[in-house]
């Protein structure tokens, strides 16, 4: 009862001061009316805080602690407070609804003058100062609120600004013009270039560019666009590609060259990498992937070439050959006798593994599998070298033979044993014939010619002997001689042991030295001297020249005409060299020289002789002639009666070739009579068809002889003139009139058209369905007849016609049925579908990853999507093409610039600047707006981070920008006052207060609380200490607040 003590003693000194009159009252009832209740509830308030102290562990104000009074008025509510908090007061003054305030907050002063209404502001908030100037207006600013100072400049004016908005810079700048951006928008710079017409933007667009260069132009690029860049190049050229367009980069690098490729078209791959060359091309070409593949060694093949699908035909048979061999599946199909086509070229895979490098194999080289097999240690064999074959048998033990060498049947019969014999040993032979009895003779051994033409007998001569030679030319005669005969003595020692030079030597003595062992030439030399010295060692020319002397010089080594200079003389010089008079010339003379080279009648002049000289040089008649000898004179030499002469003898003379005297020279009827027989003799001989001279003279002879067109023109008359002479419409024309003419030209339907009317139209205009007219109607033999569909209408019928003509999908509905209709016509998953089935449908229809799962398998569906372009650079450049992105357009920066190019993120805009200015571009983050401050501004714009605002600074202050932060506050006071703004930090409030007042204010730290005293008082507020409680008295109470002490 301590407390009850202090309390009644308290209360008894105050009550003294009550009137006596009262006293007795008090001091009857003190106790019961205060002291004791008054106890009660100061006793119940600190059981309180004694239990929620105990309860929560929370310390508890110190005794002296004006937050007692708070804490036992208020209860726990108060343990928020500091002690030296100022919001104690806030909350003795205003209870809880001072306790939003932070201990430090500007905004008790605001709460204290103003009361609630101040309550909107945040603690740090600038808006106190505009609170304390303009009083409650200040409301609808947000906290940190630029527009502070808009409104402290323009009043409510700048009411219309979010609270971050930049935009009061434009406000400050342009008034009321600025407020149709959006907060962040870069637009404001447009705005205040253009003014309203930049609406139409989207915050980031980079267009702001655009239209800053362009005007109104630029509005039609959608916000992502990279056309942007075009169209900054080119202008309005660059609108004709889509916004996802690949081509743009094309138009950049190309120009205009670029527009003829279709936005998807596969070939803009081609055109980056080849240039103009890859124009040749169809846009839905099979090609421009073989291309892609192979480079120009893929132009061999045929645009409609099946052979890439010769592997889906034929199936695993083709896995013995190398990966990315296509002649593996036409080796498997034909064997080696299918190397002689150029359509089929393996070398394009050679190309795409090798380089260059396998540009040295001929087209049908045998030698391409070797490549593939062994590399380039196939080389050594020439392209028509059988030892290939070795190579592949026996491996590199095969590289010793030399590609002329007979020793690969040796290798093949004797195996290594037959290695022993040099390349150009004549050995091989004996080997062959003796076996290994053969093994004793030298390699140079004349002996083996003994020993070939003796047997053993020869064996007899030492290998040295001279003899040997003696023994081959005169035979056992020779034996008198001994070998060390006087007619040779010591001078013979100087030769090789099987020199022929050794007879040269003994007859014309050391000048037989000068030639080879085995040298033709020694003849020439013996009786020509030196003059013989010009022919290879080899030449034919060397026995013409013997015969003929220097005349000789002109023929080819290798020329049949040597002998008619032979027999003739110069007067075979006039015959090409493989000509067929030359035969005539040797047997006729002179008189042969009237026949064309490739005539028929070479024939019949050394058959009859000159009686056949009235015949022209490609007449049919030398074959009349030659078969009724002068009975065939009597047709005119283009007459068409000759054949029917050929065919039905003599009985065909009933039609004469003048049978009316103005006819042409070839009857209709006798082509009439060619194709129907007897049949066609009911036409009278008055035929319409046969007097189209008669009726209109001269004008027919624009017609071919069978030209259907006469029918037309009896008919028609001129109008039938707009077709060509070999038109099967002319048929059309005569059957349907008018109505045919919906077909073109060469159109195949017309006869289809013909022989089933409109139900022919069912086939596509390119159809090569020729066999199908074959097996189901008349054939024509002018089209293709590589139609895969023939089988397709032979095993489904009309079923078939579904396929375009040129359809992989035809393969696949003769293998699966209906099934291989979900593929699109020009799919490469038909491929795919017959390797691996429904395994291969998880390409898009349209990927070219069919061709990389085909080579690579499983692992080409880790790297790319399946839309991939990288599927052909991985073609190109293997594993190094993995690095891109799927859609990545870096593909290109790879294929111009290499490896360079992969220093760039994948969606970057700084491909587009790497492609025009170089490795200069390297410097920008992929993101970066720097691209377009680089394209203005060049190297200046590398120093600003990525996001910064300052790009606008620098675009309109220039260098001088450089010095603010990237968020600073400052950039807005460096647009007002230009570099005075810059001795503030970057968050100082300051800035503001150098808006308001200038440099008056650079003596307070940047949170200090006395730049509001400062701004009231003036000087007089700088005596307080910037955390001081005084100066909220100060600013409550002015200088009478100074006689309290702090705390």
């Amino acid at each position: 009862m301590s407390h009850n003590n202090k309390l009644h003693r308290v209360l008894s000194t105050s009550v003294l001061r009550i009137p006596r009159s009262r006293y007795s009252f008090w001091q009857r009832h003190a106790d019961d009316l205060i002291v004791t209740p008054f106890a009660q509830i100061l006793a119940s308030l600190r059981s309180v805080r004694n239990n929620y102290i105990s309860l929560t562990n929370v310390q508890a104000p110190r005794e002296s602690s004006v937050l007692c009074i708070l804490f036992v008025i208020y209860g726990p509510a108060d343990f928020q407070f500091s002690d030296s908090s100022v919001l104690c007061i806030l909350f003795v003054i205003y209870g809880h609804a001072g306790l939003q305030f932070s201990d430090s907050s500007v905004l008790g002063i605001l709460f204290v003058i103003y009361g609630t209404a101040g309550l909107q502001f945040s603690d740090s908030s600038v808006l106190c100062i505009l609170f304390v100037i303009y009083g409650p207006a200040d409301f609808q600013f947000s906290d940190s609120s630029v527009l502070g100072v808009l409104f402290v400049i323009y009043g409510h004016a700048g009411l219309q600004f979010s609270d971050s908005s930049v935009l009061g810079v434009l406000f400050v700048i342009y008034g009321h013009a600025g407020f149709q951006f959006s907060d962040s928008s870069v637009l404001c710079i447009l705005f205040v270039i253009y003014g309203h017409a930049d609406f139409q933007f989207s915050d980031s667009s980079v267009l702001c560019i655009l239209f800053v260069i362009y005007g109104p132009a630029g509005l039609q690029f959608s916000d992502s666009s990279v056309l942007c860049i075009l169209f900054v190049i080119y202008g309005p050229a660059g609108l004709q590609f889509s916004d996802s367009s690949v081509l743009c980069i094309l138009f950049v690098i190309y120009g205009p060259a670029g527009l003829q490729f279709s936005d998807s078209s596969v070939l803009y791959i081609l055109f980056v990498i080849y240039g103009h060359a890859g124009l040749q091309f169809s846009d839905s070409s099979v090609l421009c992937i073989l291309f892609v593949m192979f480079g120009p060694a893929g132009l061999q093949f045929s645009d409609s070439s099946v052979l890439c699908i010769l592997f889906v035909i034929y199936g695993p048979a083709g896995l013995q050959f190398s990966d990315s061999s296509v002649l593996g599946v036409l080796f498997v199909i034909y064997g080696p006798a299918d190397f002689q086509f150029s359509d089929s070229s393996v070398l394009c895979v050679l190309f795409v593994i090798y380089g260059s490098a396998g540009l040295q194999f001929s087209d049908s080289s045998v030698l391409c599998i070797l490549f593939v097999i062994y590399g380039p240690a196939g080389l050594q064999f020439s392209d028509s070298s059988v030892l290939c074959i070795l190579f592949v048998i026996y491996g590199p033990a095969g590289l010793q033979f030399s590609d002329s060498s007979v020793l690969y049947i040796l290798f093949v019969i004797y195996g290594h044993a037959g290695l022993q014999f040099s390349d150009s040993s004549v050995l091989c032979i004996l080997f062959v014939m003796f076996g290994p009895a053969g093994l004793q003779f030298s390699d140079s051994s004349v002996l083996c010619i003994l020993f070939v033409i003796y047997g053993p007998a020869g064996l007899q001569f030492s290998d040295s002997s001279v003899l040997g030679v003696l023994f081959v030319i005169y035979g056992p005669a020779d034996f008198q001689f001994s070998d060390s005969s006087f007619i040779y003595g010591s001078a013979g020692l100087q030769f090789s042991d099987s020199s022929v030079l050794c007879i040269l030597f003994v007859i014309y003595g050391h000048a037989g030295l000068q030639f080879s062992d085995s040298s033709v030439l020694g003849v020439l030399f013996v009786i020509y001297g030196s003059a013989g010295l010009q022919f290879s060692d080899s030449s034919v020319l060397g026995v013409l020249f013997v015969i003929y002397g220097p005349a000789g010089l002109q023929f080819s080594d290798s020329s049949v005409l040597c002998i008619l200079f032979v027999i003739y003389g110069h007067a075979g010089l006039q015959f090409s060299d493989s000509s067929v008079l030359c035969i005539l010339f040797v047997i006729y003379g002179p008189a042969g020289m009237q026949f064309s080279d490739s005539s028929v009648l070479c024939v019949l002049f050394v058959i009859y002789g000159p009686a056949d000289f009235q015949f022209s040089d490609s007449s049919v008649l030398g074959i009349l002639f030659v078969i009724y000898g002068h009975a065939g004179l009597q047709f005119s030499d283009s007459s068409v009666l000759c054949i029917l002469f050929v065919i039905y003898g003599p009985a065909d003379l009933q039609f004469s070739d003048s049978s009316f005297s103005d006819s042409s020279d070839s009857s209709v009827l006798c082509i009439l009579f060619v194709i129907y027989g007897h049949a066609g003799l009911q036409f009278s001989d008055s035929s319409v068809l046969c007097i189209l001279f008669v009726i209109y003279g001269s004008a027919d002879l624009q017609f071919s002889d069978s030209s259907v067109l006469c029918i037309l023109f009896v008919i028609y008359g001129h109008a039938g003139l707009q077709f060509s002479d070999s038109s099967v419409l002319g048929v059309l024309f005569v059957i349907y009139g008018h109505a045919g003419l919906q077909f073109s030209d060469s159109s195949v339907l017309g006869v289809l058209f013909v022989i089933y009317g409109h139900a022919g139209l069912q086939f596509s205009d390119s159809s090569v369905l020729c066999i199908l007219f074959v097996i189901y109607g008349p054939a024509d033999l002018q089209f293709s007849d590589s139609s895969v569909l023939c089988i397709l209408f032979v095993i489904y019928g009309p079923a078939g016609l579904q396929f375009l003509d040129s359809s992989v999908l035809c393969i696949l509905f003769v293998i699966y049925g209906p099934a291989g209709l979900q593929f699109s016509d020009s799919s490469v998953l038909g491929v795919l579908f017959v390797i691996y089935g429904h395994a291969g449908l998880q390409f898009s229809d349209s990927s070219v990853l069919g061709v990389l799962f085909v080579i690579y398998g499983h692992a080409g569906l880790l790297f790319f999507s399946d839309s991939s372009v990288l599927g052909v650079l991985f073609v190109i450049y293997g594993p190094a093409g993995l690095q891109f992105s799927d859609s990545s357009v870096l593909c290109v920066l790879f294929v111009i610039y290499g490896p360079a190019g992969l220093q760039f993120s994948d969606s970057s805009v700084l491909c587009i600047l790497f492609v025009i200015y170089g490795h200069a571009g390297l410097q920008f983050s992929d993101s970066s707006v720097l691209c377009i401050l680089f394209v203005i501004y060049g190297h200046a714009g590398l120093q600003f981070s990525d996001s910064s605002v300052l790009c606008i600074l620098f675009v309109m202050f220039g260098p001088a920008g450089l010095q603010f932060s990237d968020s600073s506050v400052l950039c807005i006071l460096f647009v007002i006052y230009g570099p005075a703004g810059l001795q503030f930090s970057d968050s100082s409030v300051l800035g503001v207060l150098f808006v308001i007042y200038g440099p008056a204010d650079f003596q307070f730290s940047d949170s200090s609380v006395l730049c509001i005293l400062f701004v009231i008082y003036g000087h007089a507020g700088l005596q307080f200490s910037d955390s001081s409680v005084l100066c909220i008295l100060f600013v409550i109470y002015g200088h009478a607040g100074l006689q309290f002490s702090d705390s």
